[in-house]
């Protein structure tokens, strides 16, 4: 019976021991509101523990006299370049009276991934002092302070203008796909770091518009970059000649997104002609006699088209053109690509066929054109002065012209600093580098020096998840020593912040960016079925970036605790049945 007591003890004391081990290592985010007077800024302070490895959460703010609220999501991890322990969130008191600040979703883990905090949501008030905020007062002769006009959200400058691309980027840090450009637009998702997608404009405001994951919106610049690695991410069409009708009433597109410009809208039931086939779900057709895209899903084979004489009719006048578009050898899109041509380039054309496609001479060559990016008046180019510093955040070619096809100065490799004198609405700046003057994309710049990657030292094996690319350094621009292919096994020695993994190739010291490697997965046993089911730190880490590793989270401890109190319960159950 003694023993029996004894033993209810123990297991009451390791339950209460349990849990204050546990609960007392909970971290938490300290908040602190100011009060600021109307027209000055409102800044909540969130302080994040010392202890912090990694965090995301919500910042909303609500004035009781608005209709609308401001609202940001900041997450990271130590090793990104904008963790911080304090992070202020600053926005215009554009309301008298009182509101809430409001921090959600938070979720705090260590370096082993391991959640710190107990506390998912935390609500501050607040007062704005000054302007008219007690609405029951009797009104008086005296003239009332006026209300102020509220501070309008954000919106993109007038004079933002972006130059229509079709390039594969992936993203260089987790980054907020926005309705956009802006960033106090709404957010549409949230994009992991190393995602693929596909850039359609780039602007003179450090925004571009992207698609990824079927989604299109708008993307900070900085946090993306051109997609070399895998030519087979590319979008291709294969050529065909065949009959179509839609199958639904459906919009002709100038591109294939559903955010290009509507040529027209086809009926139900409408014949045309399908002259491609793409590998993103579109195809490219003519209907009524308008070239340009359509779903493929809303298109139905009904035979081939046998009308396939194309006929070019002799012209001889000047043309320019409208979009960066592409210079052939042949009137498809699958000919051989002489150059690109940059938005605003002269052209002399010699015929227009029936086919959509000019005959055009362009710097000495003949080729072909699109003609739907032709048009008989000049296109102005325009430059917008600059004086600022960039530097270079993709090695690409200095050159003498605005033009692809232009004469190169030099190459400029990665964080090259440059002044850049004019930004231009085709896609291209003005810049100085040395005693040089010359044209660079406007993609290839950022304002922000580009720092040396900092790498973890490891020893583990990876498995390359698709062809690429062995460089010999973390560049794109660097030299290629060869090409891992898919399922090879490769030895890591380090992790870098930069999103680039060393490794030993062939004895030598080479770099792989990350998103093409894995880690190496053991070999399960036929009768061993996986747990393929996401536990919450794994959900975590898809928000933030952490990695997690073996350990127990609060929901652990809480079944540990309840198991060993049921224990408890049992025994006291057995003592009085005794008695």
């Amino acid at each position: 019976m003694k023993k029996l007591k004894s033993l209810i003890v123990i297991l009451l004391s390791i339950c209460i021991l349990f849990s204050l081990t546990t609960f007392s290592e909970a971290s938490e985010l300290s908040v602190s509101v100011n009060s600021p007077k109307l027209g000055d800024n409102l800044t909540a302070t969130i302080n994040i523990p010392a202890d912090t490895f990694g965090y995301s959460f919500n910042v909303t703010v609500k004035f009781d006299k608005a209709n609308s609220v401001n609202s940001k999501t900041y997450a990271s991890f130590k090793g990104n370049d904008d963790f911080t322990n304090t992070i202020n969130h600053t926005i215009k008191a554009a309301y008298s009276g009182t509101g809430t600040v409001t921090i959600s979703e938070i979720k705090l883990v260590d370096a082993n991934a391991k959640v710190l905090n107990s506390t998912e949501t935390i609500t501050k008030n607040f007062t704005v002092s000054g302007g008219d905020t007690n609405t029951n007062t009797t009104p008086t002769n005296t003239t009332p302070t006026p209300t102020p006009t509220p501070t309008p959200t954000p919106t993109p400058t007038p004079d933002a203008t972006y130059s229509n691309v079709n390039e594969a980027v992936v993203t260089t840090e987790t980054v907020n796909l926005r309705s956009d450009a802006n960033t106090n637009a709404s957010i549409i998702e949230k994009i992991a770091k190393g995602t693929k997608g596909t850039r359609t404009g780039v602007g003179n405001n450090g925004w571009s518009k992207v698609t990824f994951n079927g989604k299109s919106g708008y993307m900070s610049s900085q946090y993306i970059k051109a997609d070399t690695g895998n030519p087979t991410d590319q979008i291709t069409f294969q050529d065909v000649n065949e009959k179509v009708k839609t199958l639904e009433t459906v919009n002709l597109r100038q591109n294939y997104t559903t955010d290009s410009a509507k040529v027209d809208t086809i009926s139900k039931g409408t014949e045309g002609v399908r002259t491609g086939i793409g590998s993103n779900g579109w195809s490219r057709v003519t209907f009524n006699g308008k070239q340009g895209y359509m779903s493929s899903k809303y298109l139905e084979k009904t035979g081939d088209n046998t009308n396939t004489n194309t006929t070019f009719k002799d012209t001889n006048d000047t043309v320019y053109t409208t979009e960066i578009c592409n210079f052939r050898k042949g009137y498809t899109t699958s000919s051989e690509k002489i150059s690109t041509l940059q938005r605003g380039t002269e052209l002399k054309r010699k015929a227009v066929g029936t086919n959509g496609w000019s005959l055009v001479t362009y710097d000495g060559k003949d080729g072909y054109v699109y003609s739907e990016y032709l048009t008989t008046e000049k296109v102005e180019v325009k430059f917008t002065d600059k004086n600022d510093t960039m530097y270079i955040r993709t090695g690409c070619n200095f050159r003498k012209s605005y033009s692809t096809s232009s004469d190169k100065i030099g190459f400029l490799e990665v964080g090259t600093e440059v002044k850049r004198t004019a930004v231009g609405d085709n896609g291209w700046s003005k810049i100085k580098s040395g005693n040089n003057e010359g044209y660079v994309m406007t993609r290839f710049l950022t304002s922000e020096k580009p720092k040396d990657p900092e790498f973890e030292e490891v020893t583990k094996v990876m498995t390359a998840k698709q062809n690429c690319n062995v460089r010999e350094s973390w560049t794109t621009s660097s030299a290629k020593l060869g090409l891992l292919e898919k399922g090879t096994d490769v030895t890591v020695n380090g992790i870098g912040d930069n999103g680039w993994i060393r490794v030993d190739y062939d004895g030598k010291v080479a770099y792989i960016s990350s998103p093409y490697l894995e880690d190496k997965k053991d070999e399960v046993p036929e009768n061993v079925v996986e747990n393929n089911t996401p536990t919450e730190l794994e959900t975590l880490n898809s928000e933030i970036g952490v990695i997690p590793e073996v350990g127990h989270n609060i929901a652990d401890t809480l079944s540990i605790i309840a198991a060993l109190t049921g224990l408890a319960i049992v025994a006291i159950k057995k003592v009085k049945k005794e008695n």
